[in-house]
């Protein structure tokens, strides 16, 4: 049998309490609530301007806008203006302090059969000069062409330096030309060539020995010698010059003054543009002689023409007489064409060319410039004084230098040869 609990029915006992049970929760039929946008921060305006800041808006942008228009004019207009950029082209040559140049020369004589040619590279650097010339001589008369190199340098003080190089080969290829010259008497009389060779032989021997050439050319053959401004004549009017025209350079007011007549007498002007070089505008320039003379006729007037003067009372004698005689009827045909940099007006290039309506001879030049660039000047620390060149050059030709003492008359071209001129044979052969 199963056991009952002892306690149930018991008197005095209580039973146990028992849980009460926890209603269940029901699912609520309300609608969900959205949920609530964020808040957005607020934006104000700024406040409007007032009017009186709106006109001085408007007239700040207008005079900008005449600003930007008026530098644009004045660039195209009155700065890239022909005439505006060939004047400072040329002044900047004028005033240069630093400068480097290369050009060629050429100069054809059609009626003489003669072409020379030059060829050369120079310097300024503040006050200093330097430049180096290849000469090349082509002449029918002559069996091959004649070249030689020339040298100079002037430094700051105004002391010239000049070098000559292959003047030995120049002498010898002359001589030999006008020997060859004398001696065409005697092919055309039927002399053997082996005569004829010896005697341009013994006549080459002896004009070297009446000029003194064996031993003056080498002393100036590749030597440097030095000229100063006392062993020239007229030094005090070609130092008082120099000095002046040093202080002309470097005086801006003397500058100022120069171009202030100039415009208003421009002599150069310009005809026409010409194309580009290297991105550099081109013009073909003229002169105007009556506006020449009156640049002249008031430069004369200055200061600074006065101080030239003292110097040398005829200093502007030769521009003057060049003036006089030219006129629209001239002589020769000259074109003149200079290049200018674009931006700050400086010489680039300029070709000359000048024929001659009488004989056709034509002069050519090309020059290139650098201004505003240098090249190192050096000056020359083995060169020879002037002074003692020229006395033995001096001495020489004193000695024998093939003059009658008392007529002061070449007889060179009396000279035989050492040939009888009867019979066209070497004497003493």
């Amino acid at each position: 049998m199963d056991q009952q609990p002892q306690n149930i029915g018991q008197p005095g006992v209580q039973p146990s309490p028992q849980p009460t049970p926890q209603p269940v929760p029901q699912p609520s039929m309300q609608p969900p609530v959205p949920p609530q946008p964020v808040a957005q921060p607020v934006f104000t305006p700024p406040p409007k301007p007032g009017k009186k800041k709106k006109i001085i808006g408007i007239i700040l942008g207008v005079v900008g806008l005449l600003i930007i228009v008026s530098a644009v004019l004045l660039y195209f207009v009155w700065w890239q203006s022909p005439n505006k950029m060939v004047t400072d082209a040329l002044l900047s040559v004028v005033t240069a302090e630093k400068m480097n140049n290369t050009g060629t020369l050429v100069i054809e004589a059609p009626s003489s059969d003669v072409k020379m040619t030059i060829t050369t590279k120079g310097t300024t650097n503040n006050g200093a000069l330097s430049g180096d010339a290849t000469v090349k001589l082509e002449v029918e008369a002559l069996d091959k062409d004649v070249n030689f190199d020339v040298h100079g340098v002037v430094s700051d003080d105004g002391v010239l330096y000049i070098k000559i190089d292959k003047l030995q080969e120049t002498v010898d290829t002359v001589i030999d030309a006008i020997i060859k010259q004398q001696t065409q008497q005697y092919r055309d009389q039927g002399m053997t060539e082996s005569d004829i060779a010896q005697v341009e032989d013994v006549a080459k021997q002896q004009v070297s020995s009446m000029f003194s050439l064996d031993t003056l050319i080498p002393k100036v053959d590749g030597q440097w010698i030095r000229i100063a401004s006392d062993d020239l004549e007229d030094n005090e009017e070609a130092q008082c010059t120099a000095d002046v025209m040093k202080d002309i350079q470097k005086d801006k007011e003397v500058t100022r003054e120069v171009m202030a007549i100039y415009d208003a007498n421009r002599f150069i002007q310009v005809k026409d543009k010409v194309d580009a070089k290297d991105g550099a505008p081109g013009f073909r320039l003229t002169g105007d002689r009556d506006k020449a003379q009156a640049f002249m006729s008031e430069f004369k007037k200055t200061e600074t023409a006065g101080r030239l003067l003292k110097c040398d009372s005829t200093i502007f004698d030769s521009v003057d007489d060049a003036l006089k005689e030219t006129d629209s009827s001239s002589n020769a045909d000259i074109d003149f064409v200079i290049w200018v940099d674009r931006f700050s007006h400086k010489l680039k290039s300029l070709q000359l060319d000048v024929t001659s309506k009488e004989d056709e001879t034509k002069v050519s030049a090309t020059y290139d410039f650098e201004i505003g660039q240098a090249n190192e000047v050096v000056v020359p620390s083995d060169a020879r004084d002037f002074k003692d060149v020229y006395d033995d050059i001096t001495s020489s030709i004193q000695d024998s230098y093939g003059v009658n003492a008392s007529t002061d008359e070449y007889y060179y071209d009396d000279y035989d040869f050492g040939v009888d001129s009867n019979t066209s044979t070497l004497q003493g052969v």
